[in-house]
């Protein structure tokens, strides 16, 4: 457990950093009206949807570097690590530029009003730009975390998101007050969030590409020294695809979510993304451990230990069940006080509590569904999570909640259970594949 710990804290202090960053976003563009609040809450939206296609290459960079640091390949984790870094460079050129291209398209698919398609589309075309950096930069940190060194990832994002918070009203208001003192803003509105936004995230790629460069498990050259191995790169896709896959269909599974949503209002869309900032902070937790029992479970089967292997599966359901509880009773108690530090619509805040309620009961199974998949991942199994994932997010989640909306008639109410469904579904699923104990003997 305390390997567990040792790994997970600084990424879990990384990402509640990284959560701010977002809070700070959602909060001050919420400060300019509710259809510049629902407009970014799209956005957000399909910005996870991108962002987490960082998983192809990033999901194959965690499973391959620590296998070859257990291992001790030298020259495999360095070849390794150089080819994520152009993998991932690549990957997000290439996704950016096809969704910048036919973003007016992907907008209209939701059928929010006018307005709102308005805002959350020039947001979207600025954060655009910035899909590229931070898919390198979360390949980068995958290196370091592959190594073990998930401290200097936290550093970094720590004080990003400290800038992020001075830019964000500076760029998006005309003028603010701050103890006591008016402060001359751009007052570029919605259009502010994003440009800060890139900002931070191109001063982090630079940081972290320097420090980089110190790491003592892994010796990466010059950039001009790389070239492309595209037998290595294949390697990390292998892996990596299902992993992106899984996460790719998550923030889909959000966007469909959200298409359902439009039918029960714009008060409902924006009740979901208030409640979601909410369950984020819980993920961030799992999330931490999720990428700590990936890192050891890869690190240990490299060295073949497979006592230790299953040490690390039991420590992780502990950990995990006793940070669930701690966290389901908190958010229970203060579900209404936290939808209401977005905003004063008392129907906003109605939906926004019954949303937490719902899902905080679902994430009992959260536990199983985090470290039964770091274990898959961790292992280089990576398919399981995929096809479990697909299978709970689209069928126990998308067809369920548009069944109880569409063919049914049920309220907004009904489609929350069907976060909670999917959630059980996915968890059980997981643990079942798990006990066949097929991911013991894949190679990578």
């Amino acid at each position: 457990m305390i390997q567990i710990l040792k790994l997970a804290a600084p990424v879990v202090f990384g990402q509640i950093m990284q959560n701010i960053l977002n809070f700070a976003d959602r909060y001050f563009i919420a400060k300019l009206g509710i259809h510049e609040a629902a407009g970014a809450s799209l956005c957000f939206t399909l910005i996870w949807f991108l962002i987490t296609t960082a998983g192809f290459v990033s999901g194959g960079t965690i499973a391959i570097v620590s296998r070859k640091v257990g291992e001790k390949n030298e020259g495999e984790t360095n070849h390794s690590a150089e080819q994520s870094i152009i993998l991932a460079l690549c990957f997000g050129l290439i996704i950016a530029s096809l969704l910048f291209l036919s973003s007016e398209r992907i907008f209209s698919f939701f059928r929010a009003e006018k307005l709102v398609e308005k805002y959350g589309l020039d947001y979207f075309k600025i954060m655009l730009f910035c899909v590229p950096l931070i898919i390198l930069v979360q390949t980068m940190a995958a290196i370091f975390i592959a190594t073990g060194d998930t401290k200097t990832p936290m550093i970094v994002l720590g004080i990003i998101n400290i800038f992020n918070l001075i830019f964000d009203p500076i760029f998006i208001f005309e003028s603010f007050d701050i103890f006591g003192f008016s402060i001359k803003g751009m007052g570029l509105g919605i259009k502010g969030a994003g440009y800060a936004t890139l900002l931070c995230i191109a001063i982090s790629v630079i940081w972290v590409g320097v420090k980089l460069r110190s790491l003592k498990l892994v010796k990466i050259r010059a950039v001009r020294k790389i070239r492309p191995d595209f037998s290595m790169m294949k390697r990390i896709l292998r892996v990596g695809f299902w992993v992106g896959l899984n996460g790719f269909s998550r923030p889909l599974s959000a966007v469909a979510m959200q298409r359902i949503l439009s039918f029960h209002g714009t008060k409902a869309i924006a009740a979901f993304i208030f409640g979601l900032q909410w369950i984020s902070l819980l993920f961030i937790f799992l999330e931490g451990m999720r990428i700590a029992i990936t890192t050891l479970i890869g690190r240990n089967l490299g060295k073949k230990d497979m006592e230790q292997v299953d040490i690390t599966i039991r420590s992780g359901i502990l950990l995990g069940n006793f940070l669930m509880v701690f966290f389901m009773l908190f958010g229970f108690i203060f579900a209404k006080q936290g939808i209401g530090l977005f905003i004063n619509d008392p129907e906003v805040i109605k939906l926004g509590t019954n949303y937490l309620n719902f899902v905080l009961i679902g994430l009992i199974f959260g536990v199983p569904m985090t470290v039964y998949g770091a274990v898959f991942n961790g292992s280089g199994n990576t398919i399981p999570p995929m096809i479990i994932g697909f299978v709970s997010n689209w069928i126990g989640k998308i067809a369920v909640a548009y069944a109880l909306t569409f063919i049914f008639g049920f309220g907004v109410n009904a489609t929350w259970l069907s976060i909670t469904v999917s959630l059980v579904l996915e968890g059980t699923l997981l643990y079942i594949w798990y006990k066949r104990g097929t991911w013991r003997t894949i190679m990578v």
